[in-house]
């Protein structure tokens, strides 16, 4: 029989206080070599007297518990302890979030202010325009986005992101604050200084953001996550597992299908996971939008064709899916090749031109200025051009895309318009159920550079459109929002609602 021994606990001078032990379904635990209690593991968040004694830390890769009643010194370190132990829903975060929310429902029933934070890292990533005016719309909520950093790509990209979104959206209206002062090299504590009662997540990934930022940094908000992006990637963990996913107060999943994938793969069983439609699709649905025109002009009326590649180029990686390397010359010849019947935009990843700096194409290492170059080619080229900001208008008044960025196979799908998926000889296709279902709904690629030709042709001058009453089906029953609403208006009902509870 194998069993698993966990971390021993020491006070003072290493003297052994408190052993764990995991033998199939029991956990031991011992005080000193005297066995003190003996539980089986999945009865054991019914001992509600033990919150009482255990606090919880951080339970993603560690499990930090501390005797805080009766030795508040001990602390007792428990590596890689089965998350099935101690539910989040019992824990001390939980506890928290629960006095959390009676703090905030009082304030609701007192007609007091109540500051709602809507955090956006990336401009390309704000997906808060509607749930940011329809809470605005009350006059109890006092609604401001923050800008936090985008670490993940080092601190030059990281200023450029924040100044960006920080300048358009102030541009655009909303009530906006940075957290990252460049002048000054210093972060804002926002717990402290805008003492939020409610904040809007959408990054879940540790990485992406500062530490101060993690959803997990913030017991005394009420934590809502919205992912930005709807992905399809065969990530079950990276998408339900996270430590955002099991303490974030609700997590608002992009369709019915995450919905039953987080009840079957989540460690808490999806209990905090709710579908009421996904905002960043709402504009698609408002029958009542007039998108901008955005294209460049032209001397005539042409077809309008996005080429959408994603960074990954390299088959090293999880979500290896772009065709990048093997088609960004061609791309360039299909652009000339059609110039008088079709018009292309060039809207890569964000982190492309950063990918670009690091990693070799095709084993060739591009220097700086043959990646502005080539960036500057899709600018210039008269049926061509560049685009690096928000996609709503840009795919509403598109004819068709070619593409191999994940969040965009349902982003672009409630369009109505047909898309190219792309895929290359060394690229990796590994999709979830949700996944597949969209995959299955799109045009492929076998032969990739003849391929495109046949659905430019074929697809997009001929409009010979055969998954079109498809896509429309698959919209309907995984994408439209419940109700007959917008998801903005789902969301901002499930808050106020339970707000409003006693």
């Amino acid at each position: 029989m194998q069993i698993k021994k966990y971390n021993r606990v020491f006070l003072f001078y290493k003297i052994k206080i408190f052993n764990f032990e995991l033998i199939k379904e029991k956990i031991y635990i011992y005080i000193f070599k005297l066995k003190l209690l003996t539980l089986n593991k999945k009865y054991f968040n019914k001992f509600i007297f033990l919150k009482y004694f255990f606090k919880i830390n951080n339970i993603y890769d560690n499990l930090y518990i501390k005797l805080f009643y009766i030795l508040p010194f001990l602390k007792i370190e428990c590596r890689d302890v089965p998350y099935e132990i101690l539910n989040p829903k019992s824990n001390f975060f939980r506890l928290k979030h629960f006095n959390t929310l009676r703090k905030v429902r009082r304030k609701y029933k007192n007609n007091e202010k109540i500051v709602v934070l809507f955090f956006v890292s990336r401009i390309s990533c704000f997906i808060w325009e509607n749930l940011y005016k329809i809470f605005r719309e009350n006059p109890i909520f006092n609604v401001k986005i923050c800008v936090v950093p985008f670490c993940y790509t080092g601190k030059e990209e990281m200023i450029k992101y924040s100044t960006t979104a920080y300048e358009q959206l102030r541009k655009l209206g909303y009530d906006v604050i940075k957290a990252y002062n460049e002048t000054t090299d210093t972060y804002l504590d926002i717990r402290k200084e805008l003492k939020p009662d409610i904040i809007f997540h959408n990054k879940s990934w540790w990485k992406h953001l500062p530490q101060q930022y993690h959803l997990t940094n913030f017991p005394q908000s009420l934590n809502y996550l919205i992912e930005y992006g709807i992905s399809g990637a065969k990530n079950p963990d990276g998408h339900f597992n996270l430590d955002s996913h099991w303490l974030c107060d609700t997590y608002f999943v992009p369709s019915i299908e995450h919905l039953k994938m987080a009840r079957e793969i989540s460690k808490i069983k999806g209990k905090n996971c709710v579908f009421l439609g996904y905002p960043k699709l709402d504009i698609f649905f408002d029958q009542n939008y007039q998108p901008k025109d955005v294209w460049k002009k032209q001397n005539k009326s042409k077809k309008k064709v996005i080429w959408a590649p994603h960074w990954l180029y390299d088959a090293a990686t999880l979500y290896s899916t772009s065709t990048f390397a093997e088609i960004y010359d061609f791309m360039l010849y299909v652009a000339d090749k059609y110039k008088d019947e079709i018009q292309f935009a060039f809207k890569p990843h964000p982190m492309l031109y950063k990918a670009l700096q690091s990693r070799p194409v095709n084993g060739q290492k591009w220097t700086i200025k043959q990646i502005n170059e080539y960036y500057q080619k899709w600018s210039t080229i008269e049926n061509c051009q560049f685009e690096n900001n928000r996609f709503e208008d840009l795919f509403l008044t598109s004819d068709a895309m070619i593409f191999d960025s994940i969040s965009f196979m349902a982003e672009y799908m409630v369009t109505g318009k047909p898309a190219l998926f792309t895929k290359g000889k060394k690229n990796i296709l590994d999709f979830d159920e949700f996944g597949n279902k969209v995959y299955a709904n799109l045009y492929h690629t076998f032969d990739l550079k003849k391929d495109i030709i046949n659905f430019i042709e074929d697809i997009v001058l001929n409009e010979n459109d055969y998954k079109k009453s498809d896509r429309a089906i698959f919209i309907n029953n995984y994408l439209r929002s419940p109700n007959n609403k917008t998801s903005a208006k789902n969301i901002y009902e499930y808050i106020t609602n339970l707000l409003k509870e006693n």
